[in-house]
Order: structure tokens, then sequence, then C-alpha cells
């Protein structure tokens, strides 16, 4: 249950066994260690059996100066709203954009990738066909000279 919630007092007031039956556990807040050590832990851990279509890995690498800063964005907010749950709101919110923004590059890096492959294949029959081109231009010429030589021997012989 989140306290920031305005749902909370009318949470705990129609569900009474909560006070009764139920030991709660506060906690206010994790320590600066704790919460600069959570992205990394989170964000880093490999999901293969969450992984993108394509090969595409959900493991985010990190180091700490990042950790540090989300620790940071995280005590920028409001005092009511410092806590573990908002803590966590805010790394699943960056691993979804990030994946998602990461993800459209590689898909782009590929489809790229594929272009530069495709251009390269152009280039080498272009190439191909520019070196037959000119084989067939000196044997054109040869026949050429040979027709020439010939028609002066039909019209020298007519004469």
């Amino acid at each position: 249950m989140d306290s920031t919630r305005p749902t909370f007092t009318v949470a705990c007031q129609s569900n009474p066994g909560f006070f009764k039956e139920c030991s709660v556990q506060w906690m206010e807040g994790w320590s600066e260690k704790s919460m600069i050590k959570i992205p990394l832990m989170l964000l880093s851990k490999d999901r293969s059996d969450e992984s993108m279509k394509d090969g595409f890995t959900e493991k985010i690498n990190l180091d700490e100066d990042l950790s540090k800063l989300f620790y940071y964005i995280h005590q920028s907010m409001e005092k009511k709203y410092l806590t573990p749950r908002r803590y966590l709101i805010l790394l699943e919110t960056y691993r979804q954009v990030y994946l998602s923004k990461h993800y459209a590059i590689v898909k782009r890096q590929k489809h790229l990738k594929s272009g530069v492959s495709k251009l390269s294949d152009a280039r080498k029959v272009v190439d191909d066909l520019k070196r037959n081109a000119e084989v067939k231009q000196k044997e054109l010429a040869v026949k050429q000279h040979e027709a020439d030589e010939a028609l002066k021997q039909i019209t020298r012989s007519m004469a």
C-alpha cells in the first residue's frame, strides 16, 4: 500500500482487518547506498526469457554515475513522494523508454546495414558488367576492323 495515494485512507478505513489481524512493516525509504545499488541490480539483470524479437536482449549496462543520477533525480522530488515505490516506478519508466529507443536504433541499424550490403552487391555487379563491357568493346573493335577489311576487299574486287 502506498501512503501517498489519495485512496490510502479510504482503503485503511474500509479494511479494518489490516489493523486487527496484520502487522504493518512501514518502510519510509531506503538508504542512499541501497538506492544507488538498486538500479545496477534491476536494470543490469539479464532478462533473456523476456527478450524481444530479432535477438534483442533487455539487459541495460549501467555505470555507477548513472545510478547516482537516478538517486539525485528521485531526491529532487517533494518529500511526500520520496517513497521506494516511486523510485522503482522511475527506474521502470527509464527501462521502458531506454529499451524502446534502443530497439528502434538497433532495428534502424540493421535496416541501414542491409541497405549498405545491397549497395555493395550492386557495386560489384556494376564493376563486373563494366569489365565485361570493356572486353566486349575490344572484341567489337576487332570484329569491326575485320568487317571493314572485308568490305574493302569486296569493293576492290568489284572494281
